[in-house]
C-alpha cells in the first residue's frame, strides 16, 4: 500500500539536496513572488516546522516528495521533481495531476503522522 516515509526536517538550505534546491527555486515565486534568494525562507520562518516526506508505492519507490510548513501549507512534487500542487489552508491546490493527488491522498490514508502537520491536512481533493 502507498504511504507516506522518511519524515525529514531541514532547518537550513544547506540541508537540502541539489534537487530539492530546485523545487524550492521553483515554488518560491508562489510563497513570496521572488526567486531571488529562496534560502531566505529559512531566516525569515516562511518555512516553520518545514517537513519533507516521501510518499512511496508497494514497492517502497519513491512517487511523490511532500513537503509542509506553517501548519498548513505545502507542496508537493513528482518524483523526478516537478511541482504538481500547493496544499493551503489544509487543503490541496491540484495543477493538472489528479491521479498524483489521488495517489497522495491514498498514501495519506495509510500513513500514521503522529505529531506531524500532515495528519492534520484533508488530502481528498475536492471533485466541484
Amino acid at each position: 500500500m502507498p504511504r507516506f516515509a522518511n519524515p525529514r526536517h531541514p532547518t537550513s538550505i544547506t540541508q537540502l539536496t541539489d534537487r530539492q534546491r530546485e523545487q524550492l527555486q521553483k515554488v518560491s515565486p508562489q510563497l513570496d513572488g521572488s526567486t531571488a534568494d529562496p534560502a531566505l525562507g529559512f531566516t525569515r520562518e516562511r518555512f516553520r516546522g518545514l517537513e519533507l516526506w516521501d510518499v512511496v508505492d508497494d514497492d517502497g519507490v519513491v512517487r511523490y516528495e511532500v513537503w509542509l510548513h506553517d501548519i498548513d501549507a505545502g507542496f508537493a512534487f513528482r518524483g523526478d521533481g516537478t511541482p504538481i500542487g500547493r496544499i493551503a489552508q489544509f487543503g490541496l491546490t491540484c495543477e493538472g495531476d489528479d491521479a498524483g493527488w489521488d495517489f497522495i491522498a491514498k498514501a495519506a490514508a495509510a500513513t500514521e503522522f503522529g505529531d506531524s502537520d500532515g495528519g492534520g491536512i484533508s488530502w481528498v481533493r475536492d471533485a466541484g
